[in-house]
């Protein structure tokens, strides 16, 4: 997925020119929950191609030379180089997290060479708190700390004078990136501001810039996230085990779809109502086969969760069915795809043949890994398609809603929209244009 973060950067005006690309597949794999629009951290799985602690060497440091404004954290696990960075002519923030480890005297004495501002995210505290943790980093020569608090708010100390600001309380969608884009407003608010290395601001600025980040926080808590949610009979099918369902219960509708994922694999409720490979079994039903069941099987997060979910669809297929062969399709694309794939494995390993119905993520030129996770027992494979392929759409005599939309839209860029009104499009960005349930006439060939 590494081409859709790059040219979302791109088209949003980022310059990447200095970012290094890793050879492999993964660096970390983070699971997730997300319970009353508050995401939490079930597990974090390092990839092959993960580096371990960022590595700064001359050639880096002669490119920061050129910064304005440089931000580091904890999480670089860079300590040693600390000191190189810090003396160069930008003004330096430092985000020491939420860990008790990174708020030693041993670790500010390792990290502290001329921080500007230092960043930590803490439990509600009174002033009086707040000034003892800032000690320690007033002493080593920190200009300004900054303490979030969640709901409580925030406190800032710049060389030993307080000030504080109350939380802007919102209906939160999703909580993803609150503190993040909190940080970036405000950064930017005091870079704009005039922020200079080693100097104080003033209370006025300080409070400007926390208002900003406030702000910027709250818009991106009520932005609705990625939904990845379809419902059977009314319950959020996350919460289910695999569940043995038959096909008049999908021509009822008995699965409902409230998932905003990529517009090219979306599968809507008409889908669900009208799922292609369904239909066909059931046509076929007490003629040429004998269409025993379909199990519906959540999308699970973490490893424990998978395992079991495979075990549980793989008997019901074998010992409850008996079932000869099997097609296996899918909703969405990445992490559902090891899912998919180890079903699958579970299957043909216990005798039944099985058919595995998937798009593709190649890349724009096709030359990209295609499938995030396989097996070698997945052998008869139907793809709908590159879902990065691109497709030029014919000018519209007539447009319903923004066209200037297409820009922004998973699918479009910013040169999507031709000077003769033609469109460029990736497949991705066509609702349901590489749909997983048999509703396509896409495919894909080996050139």
């Amino acid at each position: 997925m590494a081409h859709i973060v790059e040219k979302a950067l791109r088209e949003n005006g980022v310059d990447i020119s200095h970012c290094p690309v890793l050879p492999g597949r993964t660096t970390k794999v983070c699971s997730y929950d997300v319970v009353n629009g508050e995401r939490s951290f079930i597990e974090v799985i390092t990839g092959e191609s993960w580096t371990g602690p960022l590595q700064i060497g001359a050639r880096e440091l002669d490119e920061l030379k050129t910064a304005d404004l440089i931000v580091s954290s904890c999480n670089a696990k860079m300590p040693e180089q600390m000191a190189a960075v810090q003396a160069l002519p930008a003004v330096f923030a430092y985000d020491f997290g939420e860990k008790e480890k990174y708020r030693t005297d041993a670790y500010y004495d390792e990290v502290c060479h001329g921080i500007d501002l230092a960043m930590l995210s803490c439990k509600p505290m009174d002033k009086a708190a707040f000034a003892e943790l800032c000690a320690p980093l007033h002493r080593r020569g920190v200009v300004h700390v900054l303490a979030t608090m969640g709901a409580a708010g925030q406190m800032l100390s710049a060389q030993g004078k307080i000030v504080e600001k109350t939380t802007q309380m919102v209906e939160a969608s999703d909580t993803m990136g609150a503190g993040d884009s909190f940080l970036a407003a405000f950064l930017c608010s005091l870079y704009t501001a005039g922020w200079q290395k080693a100097k104080p601001m003033p209370e006025q600025a300080l409070l400007a810039a926390l208002a900003a980040g406030q702000q910027v926080s709250a818009r991106n808590c009520m932005a609705q996230g990625l939904l990845h949610d379809t419902y059977f009979y009314g319950r959020d099918a996350k919460q289910l085990v695999p569940t043995v369902v038959s096909p008049t219960e999908f021509f009822d509708g008995a699965i409902i779809s409230g998932n905003c994922v990529s517009p090219g694999s979306k599968t809507t409720t008409y889908h669900h109502l009208n799922n292609a490979v369904i239909k066909a079994l059931w046509a076929k039903h007490g003629k040429e086969l004998n269409f025993v069941g379909i199990i519906l099987n959540p999308l699970m997060v973490t490893l424990k969760e998978k395992q079991r979910d495979i075990m549980m669809s793989v008997r019901i297929a074998t010992e409850e069915f008996g079932a000869d062969a099997a097609i296996i399709s899918q909703e969405g694309f990445g992490n559902p795809t090891t899912d998919l794939m180890h079903v699958c494995r579970g299957l043909e390993k216990r005798g039944v043949k099985t058919v595995i119905i998937t798009n593709e993520d190649a890349g724009t030129d096709g030359m990209s890994e295609s499938l995030p996770d396989v097996v070698t027992e997945a052998n008869a494979i139907v793809s709908t398609g590159n879902s990065n392929a691109t497709i030029l759409l014919p000018k519209m005599d007539r447009v319903l809603g923004e066209l200037k939309e297409v820009e922004r839209v998973t699918g479009g860029n910013v040169d999507s929209i031709k000077p003769d009104g033609t469109l460029l499009l990736e497949i991705h960005g066509i609702m349901g244009g590489h749909n997983l349930q048999g509703n396509t006439y896409l495919s894909a060939t080996t050139v």
